[in-house]
């Protein structure tokens, strides 16, 4: 079961930060602009409900995305953003 909820939690964090969903969602551009270093706090995305559905754990978010192509870790391990800025937002 805890590798069905690290894929689960991966598919729909690469949902939030993919190009399709990260270009016109208002609340993560605000927040990773609002950020000194462009991360968005894991605390705020453990919020949206659909992740809140899946886990409330700060290290089972950390765990699926370690090997991500579409977002990184802070090094606090308490944010994740984009890998790859957008051009065109």
């Amino acid at each position: 079961m805890a590798d069905s909820t690290a894929t689960l939690v991966k598919e729909q964090l690469e949902f939030y930060f993919g190009d399709a969903n990260f270009r016109r969602d208002k609340f993560l551009n605000r927040t990773t602009k609002e950020s000194s270093d462009g991360f968005v706090p894991i605390a705020t995305l453990l919020t949206f409900n659909k992740l809140k559905e899946l886990t409330t754990d700060a290290a089972v978010v950390v765990d699926a995305v370690k090997d991500s192509e579409v977002v990184v870790v802070s090094e606090s391990g308490l944010g994740i953003k984009r890998k790859l800025s957008l051009i065109h937002i």
